[in-house]
């Protein structure tokens, strides 16, 4: 009976020590995801595919962002659709709208709303902004048909950081803004695509 008692005493104790050393890492558990599928729904990669082909875009690429996830967490995710691999993820902004901070993300298409839109975007020109370089993206949905008149554009802030925060992060005036670190990486793969990509948000 001591021997069981003790037995269990000390997994006990062993659980409460990886746990321990995992928080100030020590070790490292976190699992890498290696698909999509705790991000994005099949049935999401499929519409974005489907999509694709219509509009005669990149059909081996594509970004989702969740803008309904905390921004404080990952919600930009460029994944390979071929392989449903994650290439890149990262943390991204969302509009304020009329306020100065919105804890909230609301969804407009009206123009002068600073929110952001719902829907695909196809990803296009690169330019030189006030943010630095720039993807301009042209809203191919009835909930973002706005998108270029109203300066929606796909580029960096260094407000936004490049990893997870418990906190909410800064916001912009409806564009997917992006950490400096994270942009840097995606511009290789837009720069090369010889058909544009497309962007999802939701």
């Amino acid at each position: 009976m001591r021997l069981k008692f003790w037995s269990i005493g000390l997994l006990v104790f062993c659980f409460s020590a990886a746990i321990l050393a995992n928080h100030l890492s020590i070790f490292n558990f976190k699992v890498t995801p290696s698909s999509h599928s705790a991000v994005v729904k099949h049935s999401q990669i499929d519409s974005l595919i489907k999509r694709a082909e219509i509009e005669e875009c990149n059909k081996h690429l594509g970004i989702f962002i969740n803008l309904k996830a905390h921004s404080g967490g990952y919600r930009f995710y460029l994944i390979d659709l071929d392989s449903n691999k994650i290439l890149l993820k990262g943390l991204c902004c969302h509009g304020s709208g009329k306020a100065r901070f919105s804890e909230k993300t609301r969804f407009s298409n009206e123009v002068g709303s600073n929110y952001s839109s719902k829907g695909f975007y196809k990803i296009t020109s690169k330019y030189v902004g006030n943010f630095g370089n720039s993807y301009k993206l042209i809203g191919l949905s009835n909930t973002n048909s706005n998108a270029f008149d109203r300066f929606v554009v796909l580029h960096a802030h260094s407000c936004v950081p490049a990893t997870p925060v418990p906190v909410s992060i800064c916001q912009s005036l409806g564009c997917p803004t992006l950490a400096p670190e994270v942009f840097h990486k995606l511009e290789p793969y837009l720069d090369s695509s010889t058909k544009p990509i497309l962007l999802w948000i939701y």
